[in-house]
């Protein structure tokens, strides 16, 4: 199993409409899994869930941003956002009792970000990658110089 290096460190998406997630997915599994399966599950699942609120919530195209921290070495986690264009009014869809419960159970903190002309809504995920033992250890994840 091999660690990314700086080149496989980020993924980018173009978020339209409900047709892009497969991508998203695809884009994300590709990403972490080298982390093993657990991280494969709960990016995942932050993923399609921070999409589908802003899908109900931005002024689209957006974009899917997941960026691996090489900083974060003693946590090594995925930051995934989701950009799309502010619509004038704060977010109309809440989310669902099960996106927060899939959110603050699968990520580290998220949250939903507003700044001039965009909106994010955003997550950070710890990744671990499962030892032969079935313990999990944590990863140093470093850029190349």
């Amino acid at each position: 199993m091999s660690i990314p290096d700086g080149n496989e460190l980020q993924s980018s998406h173009l978020l339209k409409d409900v047709n892009d997630l497969a991508g998203v997915r695809a884009a994300i599994r590709a990403l972490v899994e080298p982390y093993g399966r657990d991280a494969v599950v709960d990016t995942l699942l932050v993923a399609d869930e921070l999409a589908v609120i802003a899908l109900g919530n931005g002024r689209l195209p957006g974009e899917v941003h997941a960026v691996i921290s090489p900083f974060a070495a003693a946590q090594p986690q995925l930051r995934v956002e989701v950009r799309t264009g502010r619509e004038g009014d704060p977010p109309g869809t809440v989310p669902s009792q099960e996106s927060w419960k899939v959110l603050n159970n699968c990520t580290l903190a998220w949250g939903i970000s507003r700044d001039g002309e965009r909106t994010t809504f955003w997550a950070n995920v710890r990744l671990r990658i499962p030892m032969d033992d079935g313990h999990d250890a944590d990863v140093l994840v470093l850029r190349p110089q």
